[in-house]
């Protein structure tokens, strides 16, 4: 998904690779809080399919959670990490798995109780 937006957004449909020369660090720091977000919000949408295969929300409760789930958390990786920071953090390393693992927990504490 965060490739699909960038190749859009700098025409590499057209442009082909040479479109992405224009990336600066500001926007590849972005990139890479879009893509930490994608990853924790793609993992919780496992336990949001739990839930909702248990019976325990409603398929438009479900809805409701899982677009206020993404804005959570890309919300909480911006607070995290500012995009010029981002670019010097490594998320294989503790750091960075802390980072991912707060917003995770924090994320899935939300969802553990949330009622329709």
């Amino acid at each position: 998904m965060v490739l699909e937006d960038l190749f859009v957004r700098y025409s590499v449909g057209t442009a082909g690779l040479a479109g992405l020369a224009t990336l600066d660090m500001a926007e590849v720091g972005k990139v890479v809080v879009q893509y930490v977000a994608t990853y924790i919000f793609t993992r919780l949408m496992q336990v949001l399919a739990i839930r909702l295969e248990r019976n325990d929300l409603t398929p438009a409760a479900a809805c409701r959670m899982e677009r206020d789930i993404r804005g959570y958390v890309i919300d909480r990786v911006e607070q995290e990490v500012t995009p010029p920071q981002v670019n010097n953090i490594s998320f294989t390393a503790d750091e960075g798995k802390r980072i991912v693992e707060r917003v995770f927990n924090d994320a899935y504490s939300i969802i553990e109780v949330w009622e329709e």
